[in-house]
């Protein structure tokens, strides 16, 4: 079951029909985050710049990836993640879903979707600390330099940028756009199964 709601969208099967590597994923995502709300605006023009509207867009479908990496290959070792759930997106102040680590620990996960791959996050240009401090209010206390994370960043950028790392005492793990095209580029049974769960939810 794909609890995203954004799986709900029927456009959204288009991301993963014949795609092959995260590149091409992205690259779709791009196109349909801009045609989404000519084709549909009573959905999604829900804000009045459009640059915003689309960056939120794209950011409802990277979590939808995100939860479909987790479900289908979350156990492997450079991810870590089972069990994930999805915040609400009225209720997202900061966390976007919650799971279990390796040691079946409560984890959170925040998805960060930017264009550029090269892109580090900071403390000043992310709502990242609202991600530490929501995470600590939920019940996850996250230690310091600890092999086991509690706190998870999926992002199809670089990651964080060092001087932010050592603030937070390197707590949080990164799933970055290289190790996602590591494990999904032309694994073509990650990309169908990607692509069947959507259709199976779709027709539920």
């Amino acid at each position: 079951m794909i609890l995203h709601s954004f799986a709900n969208e029927p456009e959204v099967i288009k991301l993963f029909e014949e795609t092959k590597t995260f590149a091409e994923f992205k690259n779709k995502l791009e196109e349909l985050a801009i045609s989404l709300p000519q084709t549909k605006p009573i959905f999604y023009n829900l804000k009045k710049d459009m640059p915003d509207n689309v960056k939120k867009i794209k950011g409802d479908m990277f979590e939808l990836f995100c939860e479909l990496l987790v479900s289908c290959i979350g156990s492997h070792s450079h991810i870590g993640l089972g069990q994930y759930r999805p915040v609400n997106l009225s209720d997202d102040e900061g966390v976007d879903a919650y799971a279990v680590n390796t040691l079946l620990e409560k984890s959170a996960v925040q998805c960060k979707f930017v264009s550029n791959p090269n892109y580090e996050f900071t403390a000043n240009d992310s709502n990242l600390p609202n991600f530490l401090i929501e995470a600590r209010f939920n019940g996850i206390p996250w230690e310091e330099d600890t092999k086991t994370k509690r706190l998870f960043l999926i992002t199809s950028a670089k990651g964080i940028h060092y001087h932010t790392i050592s603030k937070w005492r390197n707590c949080v793990f990164i799933i970055n756009g290289d190790t996602i095209s590591t494990l999904t580029d032309n694994n073509l049974l990650f990309w169908s199964d990607c692509l069947g769960k959507l259709i199976q939810h779709q027709k539920e």
